[in-house]
């Protein structure tokens, strides 16, 4: 058992190195003895390594919800649905893609394409709506990882469209009602019917909504800063159509609708994109400054946000000074911010995302 596991090893190593590179290779390998404090010897990291990067199978899964995600997870199958895609990063070694996806659950988790998966993503014109099929990924620091040896198959079939690219026919969208409803009853061939008026918005345009009929019960309960992920609607004269064949879904679960600037309002639950320009604590609580294109904008990180962002915290940590650290650590990054603008004009995040 032991010459079979010094046999895999050194099978494993000469794939890894061929992958890798001799120096990208012993510098990783370093990394994971480091992070076992050399309680492991070269072999085992070597295997470590080989499960990271897909090469040594470990166990394969299907997943259907991120929930099912845990440290080390190798082999694994999934659908999701892109929330948002981030610029490429080149390094002397690697390229990498960075983007924003969730699960049909409405879970989200970043995933990182590697070099060639890079190139599988760019080449079908990856976008925020598309549908990623990903084989063999493995999880790690929170991270969803597809290597050389995942598959990454994006399907365009039923994709959400942002507003911008939207033209007349049906179409899919995911939006932000930014206006109140306004019902109102009608006839026609002598029978009264309902119609619902107000505008929608996503960070790339805003249109004006209208629900008919059958489909007024379905949006009626909505209010400004809901969001509605719309399959089946029309798109007619510059405005977005609904009827009873139209399928709502108010406020799905962990899905996220970046708005303009322009569309945060006081006291209406948003988002939006921004820089990370710097961070500081006063009386307890942080605080950081958000730089958009059109201006920057002071936010309040609730505790609950804090909390989720910077996962468990040893009982001898105060939330404030590890916070601190977590959000001074982001100055000069993207992230998206969620919440609400309050009275005093300043933005209070309920949730961060780290791009």
């Amino acid at each position: 058992m032991v010459q079979n596991f010094i046999a895999q090893s050194e099978n494993i190593e000469s794939m890894l190195v061929a992958t890798l590179g001799a120096e990208e290779f012993n510098k990783e390998i370093s990394r994971i003895l480091s992070e076992y404090a050399d309680m492991i010897d070269r072999r085992a990291a070597i295997y470590i390594l080989g499960i990271e990067k897909g090469v040594v199978q470990k166990r394969r899964k299907q997943i259907e919800s991120f929930q099912e995600l845990e440290e080390g997870l190798s082999g694994i199958t999934f659908r999701a649905v892109v929330q948002r895609v981030f610029v490429p990063f080149e390094s002397k070694m690697h390229r990498t893609l960075r983007a924003l996806i969730s699960d049909e659950k409405g879970g989200e988790k970043v995933i990182v394409l590697w070099d060639e998966r890079v190139d599988d993503a760019l080449s079908n014109r990856i976008e925020e709506g598309d549908t990623l099929i990903v084989e063999n990924a493995y999880y790690r620091n929170g991270e969803l990882q597809a290597g050389q040896y995942s598959a990454v198959k994006i399907d365009k079939k039923d994709k959400v469209m942002p507003l911008s690219k939207v033209s007349d026919g049906k179409c899919n969208v995911m939006v932000r009602l930014v206006s109140p409803l306004a019902v109102r009853t009608y006839t026609r061939d002598n029978q009264e019917r309902k119609m619902a008026t107000g505008f929608v918005a996503d960070d790339t345009g805003r249109v004006r909504f209208v629900a008919w009929n059958g489909a007024v019960a379905t949006v009626e309960g909505a209010k400004a800063g809901d969001v509605l992920r719309i399959r089946g609607a029309l798109f007619k004269n510059g405005e977005l159509h609904i009827n009873e064949f139209s399928q709502v879904d108010l406020n799905p679960e962990g899905q996220i609708v970046l708005n303009r600037v322009e569309e945060v309002f006081e006291g209406v639950p948003c988002a939006y994109s921004c820089t990370v320009i710097s961070a500081l604590e006063s009386n307890g609580r942080l605080y950081i400054v958000s730089r958009t294109e059109e201006k920057d904008i002071k936010v309040l990180v609730q505790e609950d946000a804090v909390r989720q962002f910077i996962g468990g915290l040893s009982p001898d940590i105060e939330i404030a000074t590890a916070g601190l650290l977590k959000l001074k650590s982001l100055v000069g990054k993207e992230c998206i911010l969620e919440g609400k603008m309050n009275g005093n004009g300043i933005f209070e995040c309920t949730r961060m995302i780290e791009a």
